[in-house]
C-alpha cells in the first residue's frame, strides 16, 4: 500500500464504516471481487474459517458486519442447501473500482510511471518460499 492508502484507512477512516479498513474484511472484499471477476466459484464461511485460520464465531463476525454494511451478499449453494456462499454487491464491485482508481491517479500525480520493472519480480511472486531468494538477489542479504 501507498502512504497516502495507509494514512486514509489508518487515520482517517478507522472509525467509520464508508471504507472498509479492517484487514480481514478488506481481504474478503478483495478475494470476493477477484472471485467475481475471474468468474469463479465464490467461498463460505467454512473456506473463510480455513483460509485465515480463525475461529468459526470470529468469522460469522466479520461476515456478518459486511453483510450488514452492503458488501456481500448472501445466497443459498444451488446442490447443497445447508451451505451458504458470500458474494459481492454492487456496493462492493463498484467501489472496489472507484478506489482502485483513485490509487492509480495518486501514483499519476506522484509521477510514478506505470510499466514493468525488468529484472524483478512481480509482488505475486513472492511467498514464504520464496522470500529468502528474493532477498538475496535484490537486497543482497
Amino acid at each position: 500500500m501507498s502512504h497516502k492508502e495507509l494514512e486514509l484507512l489508518i487515520v482517517t477512516f478507522n472509525n467509520t464504516r464508508d471504507i472498509v479498513t479492517d484487514v480481514y474484511e478488506r481481504y474478503l472484499v478483495y478475494e470476493a471481487y477477484k472471485r467475481y471477476v475471474e468468474n469463479e466459484h465464490p467461498f463460505n464461511l467454512k473456506w473463510i474459517e480455513s483460509t485465515l485460520k480463525l475461529s468459526f464465531p470470529k468469522v460469522q463476525n466479520i461476515c456478518n458486519n459486511l453483510v450488514i454494511n452492503g458488501y456481500l451478499f448472501k445466497e443459498k449453494s444451488p446442490d447443497d442447501k445447508r451451505v451458504i456462499y458470500l458474494k459481492p454487491t454492487k456496493k462492493l464491485i463498484d467501489g472496489l473500482e472507484l478506489f482502485e482508481s483513485m490509487k492509480m491517479n495518486e501514483l499519476f500525480e506522484q509521477n510514478i510511471k506505470i510499466k514493468k520493472v525488468n529484472g524483478l519480480p512481480c509482488l505475486s511472486d513472492l511467498s514464504l518460499q520464496t522470500k529468502n531468494k528474493i532477498k538475496e538477489k535484490h537486497l543482497h542479504e
